[in-house]
């Protein structure tokens, strides 16, 4: 048979399953093939097998084979399996004389030769060599040198032994100790000429009688020790005052002159918390965001709520965080009087507690005033709600309208809904402050 030019390498990728693999070049002894299990990642050697203790070879009458690995010797899915053909460098074929032409033994003999040839010609492909077009004939390697590297001449055009890798890597570091060094110095030097500036400026306006702001440098020039966290103020000195952070929760305070020590806020001061603004909205809702331990007791400010023509304004308890809102269970206190002199009486409220009833819709018209909310995260009171508002009702009349409700419930009420019985919250806002 002929002999094309073909791969003699095959390489095939495991599983930890597949034990056949193919050789399709041409074989003519098992002992001519090489089988290695090799590293997927990194092309590092694992093993060389030994023929017919780890694998077997079957060959066909073509010279193709079918190399198959033993159970402990299967390639695992990270590993890949090489199969490549090795000739040895022998002719064995010995032609008998004054008998008919031994054509297959000419054959094999002329096959094996070219086989060699194409070994030879896969090894040259991973051999280091020069471009057809150099005009390099010597390649001579020198004798190796431990921790070395290996240079080219270019006078001679020879390789030579160069620096070891250790003196190198040492001259890299001092190199880079030395660059950081230089910056360093760099750096020392734009400080320097940053103080030197301020100096002359200064300088400069204290001749024209011209007071200059105090410039603070990293090393604190010109002022007293720098602490973290301290607070600077000016007392037309040269001098800042330094105000270091006092017992939690105090605040900075001024006496009208200047600024004072710090000081524990004011009992009952408020803290705005959140604004929520109505655009035609179904509801707007105070949750467990809002509502923390933070503060026992809150503050509503209810301004220019408006909607539809006789729609009652509402809130609802929730122990839920709006998940659902308490249905039942409300005690109320409700009157209310008008200018035309005409009273309102809300004292049967058991659904939900409202605020406003029978809100007019003119467009110059909305429900303000405040609300009072107390120990909502209590779980052992039954939790109180005061609100007054004054709004034009639907007749005309402005309308005073006071509530005090309650609910049988003593479990912590973690948010409260406000709405409308119809229709829409179609604008106006609720500011929610926390109360010390």
């Amino acid at each position: 048979m002929t002999i094309s030019d073909t791969t003699t390498k095959y390489r095939y990728q495991g599983n930890a399953v597949t034990d056949t693999f193919a050789f399709s070049g041409k074989a003519f002894t098992a002992a001519d093939l090489i089988v290695e299990i090799i590293t997927r990642a990194t092309d590092a050697l694992v093993e060389t097998l030994t023929l017919t203790t780890h694998y077997s070879v079957t060959i066909a009458t073509d010279g193709t084979a079918t190399i198959v690995t033993v159970a402990g010797k299967i390639p695992s899915a990270l590993q890949d399996i090489q199969i490549r053909r090795a000739l040895a460098k022998t002719q064995t074929t010995s032609l008998p004389v004054g008998t008919v032409f031994p054509a297959k033994l000419v054959e094999n003999s002329i096959d094996r030769a070219v086989g060699i040839t194409q070994d030879q010609k896969e090894e040259l492909t991973r051999a280091l060599k020069f471009r057809a077009t150099s005009s390099t004939t010597v390649a001579t390697l020198p004798e190796p040198t431990d921790d070395a590297v290996l240079c080219f001449d270019g006078s001679t055009g020879l390789f030579k032994v160069g620096a070891t890798n250790t003196s190198l890597v040492a001259g890299a570091a001092s190199a880079v100790i030395n660059a950081a060094a230089a910056a360093a110095s760099a750096s020392t030097a734009a400080i320097k000429a940053s103080e030197a500036l301020i100096s002359a400026a200064a300088a400069a306006a204290s001749a024209a009688s011209v007071t200059l702001p105090i410039i603070v440098t990293s090393g604190g020039t010109g002022l007293t020790t720098l602490t973290a966290n301290n607070v600077i103020l000016g007392n037309g000195t040269a001098t800042p005052n330094f105000i270091a952070p006092s017992t939690s929760g105090n605040i900075l305070t001024s006496n009208g002159t200047t600024w004072a020590s710090t000081a524990p806020a004011s009992s009952g001061a408020l803290i705005l918390i959140t604004t929520l603004t109505a655009s035609s909205s179904s509801s707007l809702v105070i949750d467990n965001t809002m509502i923390t331990s933070t503060y026992n007791n809150y503050m509503f400010v209810l301004t220019d709520i408006s909607a539809s023509a006789g729609a009652d304004f509402s809130v609802e308890y929730s122990t839920d965080n709006n998940s659902t809102v308490l249905s039942s269970g409300y005690l109320g206190a409700v009157s209310g009087q008008n200018s035309s002199g005409g009273t309102q009486d809300g004292a049967s409220l058991t659904t939900k507690i409202k605020i406003g009833n029978g809100l007019a819709s003119t467009a110059s018209h909305g429900l303000s005033g405040t609300a009072f909310f107390y120990n909502p995260l209590g779980t052992t009171k039954r939790k109180v709600f005061v609100s007054s508002t004054g709004f034009f009702n639907n007749t005309g009349d402005f309308t005073q309208w006071i509530a005090h409700c309650t609910n049988t419930s003593t479990a912590a009420i973690t948010a409260l809904r406000f709405s409308m019985s119809t229709g829409t919250i179609t604008s106006g806002t609720i500011k929610l402050y926390g109360v010390n």
